[in-house]
């Protein structure tokens, strides 16, 4: 039925952005079309926003194709190309999730997410602040700032210590390694 077929795009484009950047969830909740998220005459979606939390402006900048094709079934209703720029102007400054004025329940796009995959949006950006402090742990706290919107060094102290930790870790495993190869005598 169309609650249900709504329900699951919405579901699919909040999976799809929460992999570009997961946001926090009150945030996702409140963006709204031609502000928040705009769409290019080449097909291309992109999201940037103020959070709600810090008041710092944040985005992930150009979405995915994949992410892009997601928003477009959403809230283009796969509408003929010919006819998509209609239905982009008509819902300027709609929510867009529910293609209207006014928002979104904050604590839905967690739940819908939760209900998908089985854990809520925030266990996302966990997961994202912990593949990046793995990746390269001393680039990480800054690129984690950035990437989860955090407006303050504060409010990722305990990130910037699990990596200062893992760098530590990783350069003594290097000169523990050099050492039984007898790169480096002691």
């Amino acid at each position: 039925d169309a609650a249900q077929k709504g329900m699951l795009l919405q579901t699919v484009a909040l999976l799809a952005i929460h992999m570009n950047k997961p946001a926090r969830t009150g945030d996702a909740a409140k963006w709204v079309i031609g502000q928040d998220l705009t769409r290019h005459p080449c097909g291309s979606w992109e999201l940037d926003w103020r959070q709600g939390k810090t008041g710092a402006e944040t985005g992930a900048g150009l979405l995915w194709d994949e992410t892009s094709e997601a928003l477009d079934a959403l809230i283009l209703s796969g509408r003929p190309d010919r006819f998509i720029h209609f239905r982009y102007n008509e819902l300027q400054g709609a929510n867009w999730l529910t293609l209207e004025d006014g928002g979104f329940d904050d604590k839905l796009p967690s739940q819908r997410i939760k209900d998908a995959i089985g854990v809520p949006s925030h266990d996302l950006r966990t997961l994202a602040a912990d593949y990046l402090r793995q990746h390269d742990p001393a680039t990480a706290p800054n690129t984690i700032r950035a990437h989860l919107g955090h407006s303050s060094l504060k409010a990722g102290e305990e990130y910037r210590a699990l990596c200062e930790s893992d760098v530590a870790d990783r350069y003594w495993k290097d000169i523990k390694k050099k050492i039984q190869s007898g790169q480096l005598a002691v």
